[in-house]
């Protein structure tokens, strides 16, 4: 089997991907197996929601292989203490899922252009699972998504309007306050104008309103963390109410510096060759760590 990658430094690069899903044709009923083999059956999941689960599926399980050694950069540099760190896709070694990737002055800066995900996975074989991806861009950081952008891309890919460049987590935040963006919150729970999700998960009350909407949630939706320097976003496969969990997918970068473990950054990429994770969560969980539900908002969803 052919495989590999040409990169070309200054403006082109071409992903060949191998064991790659290929895409779910849209359907109105999803059977999940959880980690356990419990399998949950999702009535009623529309044709869009299922395509857009199907497109997190792909862009986080395709596998790919590097032709040469490249880099993508989170945002700033190696520091001496490891605080920061440029992902290093290593020559010949197996990745799964699109690169995570930012481009800014620290961090925390979502990326400058994005790609939608019309263009990113051209079947060729559809016998063999391999697909292509061609990309063209002026830096090879430029490749790839981060948590949010991966929930976007794939509801634009269902048919959504709510955009991929200049939306983040915030964006999803301030949605949730506000609809806007073609996004709006999941459930009653109480929200005002400034407040953050810390502010949202602060009492018994609002717990029980939160993670009532947590049951409402359906796949395809979001979980959306976002106060102080944290946040991320998280889409939903299904939800268990019986047993009080919701089943995900999530881009989540390659791990940063952990003191108590003594864990270098990028220990993930590094360790599973993946920035992302196929799992679940109690609802405890998520609330624990101040995850509020919201989804998008357009005719089929």
């Amino acid at each position: 089997m052919n495989k590999g990658v040409c990169l070309n430094q200054r403006n082109r690069i071409i992903l060949r991907l191998v064991g790659g899903l290929l895409a779910v044709a849209a359907c109105c009923t999803m059977l999940v197996a959880t980690p356990n083999n419990e399998k949950i059956s999702v009535a009623a999941a529309s044709a869009a929601r299922s395509k857009a689960v199907a497109h997190m599926q792909l862009m986080g399980l395709t596998r790919w292989i590097p032709s040469q050694t490249w880099y993508i950069d989170s945002g700033t540099k190696k520091q001496e203490d490891q605080t920061k760190k440029i992902d290093d896709y290593i020559k010949g070694k197996i990745y799964k899922g699109m690169p995570y990737s930012q481009i800014g002055q620290n961090i925390w800066s979502e990326m400058n252009s994005k790609f939608t995900s019309l263009y990113l996975y051209v079947p060729v074989n559809t016998i063999k699972n391999i697909y292509n991806c061609q990309v063209t861009t002026s830096s090879a950081q430029s490749f790839g998504n981060d948590c949010a952008k991966a929930v976007f891309q794939s509801w634009q890919k269902a048919g959504s309007s709510t955009p991929i460049t200049g939306v983040n987590t915030d964006s999803m935040l301030a949605a949730v306050i506000k609809p806007q963006n073609s996004m709006t919150k999941v459930g009653d729970y109480s929200v005002s104008e400034g407040q953050d999700t810390l502010g949202m998960t602060n009492s018994a009350s609002e717990k029980v309103k939160v993670q009532a909407a947590y049951s409402l949630l359906q796949p395809g939706d979001a979980l959306v963390q976002d106060y102080g320097t944290k946040g991320h976003a998280i889409m939903v496969r299904s939800v268990s109410p019986g047993s009080k969990k919701v089943y995900t997918i999530e881009q989540i970068g390659s791990g940063s510096y952990q003191s108590s473990t003594g864990k270098p950054s990028g220990w993930r990429l590094d360790t599973t060759y993946s920035t992302w994770i196929v799992t679940s969560y109690s609802y405890d969980t998520l609330y624990n760590n101040h995850y509020v539900p919201l989804t998008t908002v357009f005719t089929g969803w």
